[in-house]
């Protein structure tokens, strides 16, 4: 673990951290402590994909689903920090939503926070290096019918972005 800082705490009082590998969507920032609060950890599995509701609008979910009807507005393209392409489209509105999904770990006796977005929990993306054989069939059907929207999920590399497919 590199440099963990603490970024809040659990409901019980347990403290919960973040390191320079988090994939933090810094429009959580105004609400993750506040989100984390609400999680009991004493039922958490060691790795947990958490939705909490907020009760009120807190951000705009980005993920949305697609069809066929869509493909002429699908790009692919390299998110900032990340080595893999992620499937985005084009000309759609990021949705209202009261979620806040984050992806919790604890190796080491200690909760990190691996990602946090806002919105309900997507399965890994199929290039995800953290993602294991098992997990893969769910990923692809996912993303498949699903796709980031361009412009609401924080920098790209322009240089990268495609209409070829990535996976």
């Amino acid at each position: 673990m590199t440099n963990p800082t603490q970024i809040g705490v659990f409901k019980n009082g347990t403290p919960v951290y973040v390191t320079e590998d988090t994939h933090l969507h810094p429009e959580v920032m105004d609400v993750i402590g506040e989100a984390l609060q609400r999680i009991d950890e004493t039922s958490l599995p060691s790795f947990s994909r958490q939705a909490v509701d907020m009760g009120r609008i807190v951000g705009r979910h980005a993920c949305v689903e697609t069809s066929a009807a869509d493909d002429g507005d699908i790009v692919w393209a390299r998110r900032a920090n990340r080595a893999s392409y992620s499937r985005f489209i084009r000309n759609r509105p990021a949705i209202p939503t009261p979620f806040i999904s984050i992806t919790l770990a604890k190796p080491n006796d200690v909760w990190l926070v691996y990602t946090a977005y806002f919105g309900t929990p997507a399965p890994k993306e199929p290039t995800d290096p953290r993602i294991h054989d098992a997990e893969r069939e769910e990923s692809l059907v996912f993303w498949k019918s699903h796709a980031l929207i361009l412009g609401e999920t924080g920098p790209i590399d322009e240089q990268t972005i495609t209409t070829e497919a990535k996976w």
